[in-house]
């Protein structure tokens, strides 16, 4: 079969890209032609992961202050608030018209197949839409609340009319097909309308090549921590877990994240594993 070149478009985050790092993988197994279109640190990242990487929109230096902004002004909302608002107003008027403009640029020189974007990345679908070729959503994690994606994709309106399109009133999203991560115990009911696939990460060498600690587990039940790579400033949240968890019968895996110092949070006993991240 002819070779397809996909390109996969994703925020310049960890959470965002290294989801999707599978797929690229697999896709470059099979023969096709794999690019990432991202900001730095991401766009680096993918380079040196073998991939053909594109500058697309900001990076993570020009992100982070918008962001932290966005955030604090977000921290003032009602916790059910606080996700519409960080996407209405960071990923679709902050990040959208950038990428838009850098995306026409790479689809024109590079002529991708199909386009595969985070759930959090806007410009893909009105980019994909106004060039007529397909698109995929590949999540995350759990499917992003209905009314958050509505929102976003009301948001979004002014940037697909001014472009001669009419708008999508899910931002584009949910169209075609959505690449679905999230273990289905764990997923919304429902969240998505539209056709799903599920996929999941196989190993194909030994699973604990890069772990040679996990081979010492004894074996009880794993409880993995994790802050993500934004909420994970206050180290308190991570010893009241430790607090609550370690006196168990079970093994706890906590990662930090690549800012804080495992050791901040003291001598564990040898059933808790600390470290700044794994993959």
């Amino acid at each position: 079969p002819c070779a397809m070149r996909a390109l996969l478009s994703c925020r310049p985050l960890a959470g965002h890209y290294r989801p999707m790092l599978p797929l690229a993988r697999a896709l470059a197994e099979a023969g096709h032609d794999v690019a990432f279109a991202s900001g730095e640190p991401v766009a680096g990242e993918a380079e040196a992961e073998g991939f053909t990487a594109f500058r697309v929109g900001l990076g993570m230096n020009s992100v982070e202050p918008l962001a932290r902004r966005v955030r604090d002004l977000a921290a003032s909302l009602p916790p059910s608030q606080v996700r519409h608002y960080v996407f209405t107003e960071l990923f679709v008027r902050v990040e959208l018209e950038p990428r838009t403009n850098d995306l026409f640029k790479i689809v024109e020189q590079w002529a991708p197949h199909v386009v595969v974007h985070d759930v959090a990345e806007f410009a893909a679908p009105l980019v994909a839409t106004t060039v007529g070729i397909p698109y995929v959503e590949h999540s995350y994690g759990p499917a992003i609340q209905g009314d958050v994606i509505r929102a976003a994709g009301d948001a979004t309106a002014p940037f697909w009319t001014s472009h001669g399109l009419a708008p999508h009133p899910l931002g584009g999203f949910y169209r075609y097909l959505y690449l679905d991560v999230c273990p289905p115990s764990l997923q919304v009911p429902e969240a998505v309308p539209g056709a799903v696939q599920g996929i999941r990460t196989v190993e194909t060498g030994p699973p604990t090549a890069r772990l040679p600690w996990l081979d010492a587990l004894r074996g009880l039940p794993i409880v993995y921590v994790t802050l993500g790579t934004v909420y994970n400033r206050n180290l308190d949240v991570f010893r009241a877990l430790l607090n609550g968890l370690r006196d168990e019968a079970l093994n706890v895996i906590v990662t930090v994240g690549k800012q804080n110092d495992p050791a901040a949070l003291g001598l564990q006993p040898p059933n808790v594993h600390v470290h700044r991240y794994i993959p």
